[in-house]
């Protein structure tokens, strides 16, 4: 609980929980606080986790995520190439959108191992990229290609400013990261999904509406969340009444998709809390999003320091980004993935271990 950054999950967790009491109508309204179980195993996870890592964790970390990213775009080449699936899941039973944004970030914590490791087998990294964009391509969410966006940017800024190395290395690094992976890509995916992120924004830009439908119906979920919003301001309509409050105001389509899914969703993190818990609720996602950040910064300032910034901003970014056009935080993957990125970052890239209040006394009296 010293770390600022798991104090910021524990208090995300309770303010998210307190947002769905004034609205509780029923005992499971008052239990929804269950679906966030995931934000205080924040506490355990960095606990554990920084016993271990003693600055050899992002490497190692780096590697896992390549593995990991190899995996994944094997997996995504049968179920398009062999089993006909319009997109990659993973299995029968996941979703294409989780897919792609678990690549998205795959593919980042790969990069990191650019910066972390000396060795010159480092520039195996490089495929763990290529391997998680072309994962990220074989899902098809956009939400994903932008957040991946997001990821690289981060990531390139980080190292056209870290000064650990010369700059014509660190230009290689780039130039390298950014040959290998449009090679790739270019080479073995369909690019037609990417390219309509151009078409959309461009129609909208120009022309004020889109012809993508299922665009358009994000729209009319998203107008209508943000009426629902304004019906209960202060602190919602509850949890478990999220995307009902809303059906009211989209027509048949909320009808349709309410009657389907039970599970449904404003495909907005932020329009879900707010629909759910008001204010407060936007509130503790806030908290929640902003944790890692401020966790990392108030890290020891150490040899690392800079790459644990760099993934925080990136993990963060990433989910902002794919929860403006999604959800991250209504599913169990993508959240428990927060909590376990999350964790990784506050706890296993430390450089060394922390000290305990014992050892700290012990330490000084010697």
């Amino acid at each position: 609980m010293s770390d600022w950054g798991v104090r910021g999950f524990v208090l995300a967790f309770f303010v998210i929980w307190a947002s769905f009491l004034p609205s509780a109508k029923t005992s499971d309204d008052v239990m929804a606080f269950v679906d966030f179980l995931a934000l205080p195993v924040i506490l355990p996870a960095v606990a554990l986790l920084s016993r271990f890592g003693a600055g050899k964790g992002i490497t190692a970390v780096a590697a896992l995520a390549t593995i990991g990213a190899l995996a994944s775009v094997a997996i995504g080449l049968y179920e398009v190439r062999v089993l006909g699936q319009v997109r990659a899941k993973g299995n029968g039973e996941s979703s294409s959108i989780f897919f792609s944004g678990m690549a998205a970030l795959l593919a980042f914590f790969s990069l990191l191992g650019l910066q972390s490791s000396t060795s010159r087998l480092r520039w195996f990294f490089l495929f763990g990229n290529a391997a998680g964009v072309g994962a990220v391509l074989l899902g098809g969410t956009r939400g994903a290609m932008l957040a991946y966006g997001v990821l690289f940017s981060v990531f390139v800024a980080y190292t056209l400013t870290a000064r650990n190395t010369a700059l014509r290395m660190r230009l290689i690094t780039v130039c390298l990261v950014l040959a290998t992976t449009v090679v790739f890509i270019g080479t073995l995916f369909d690019l037609t999904r990417l390219q309509t992120i151009f078409v959309t924004a461009s129609e909208a830009a120009t022309q004020g509406t889109v012809s993508d439908q299922a665009t358009n119906e994000r729209l009319v979920i998203y107008s209508a969340a943000i009426q629902s919003f304004l019906q209960s301001p202060l602190y919602g309509h509850g949890w478990w009444n999220r995307f009902a409050a809303a059906v009211p105001f989209m027509g048949q389509l909320g009808v349709d998709v309410h009657a389907r899914d039970n599970h449904a969703h404003l495909h907005n993190d932020i329009l879900n809390f707010g629909s759910a818990g008001g204010i407060i609720a936007i509130f503790g996602y806030l908290v929640l999003m902003a944790s890692p950040i401020v966790g990392a910064f108030r890290s020891p300032r150490t040899q690392n320091w800079g790459l644990r910034m760099t993934a925080a901003v990136g993990l963060v970014g990433a989910y902002l980004v794919m929860g403006a056009v999604d959800t991250m935080f209504v599913f169990e993957i993508p959240k428990s993935m927060f909590v376990l990125c999350s964790a990784v970052i506050l706890g296993f890239f430390l450089d060394a271990p922390p000290t305990t209040p014992r050892e700290a006394v012990e330490g000084a009296s010697n």
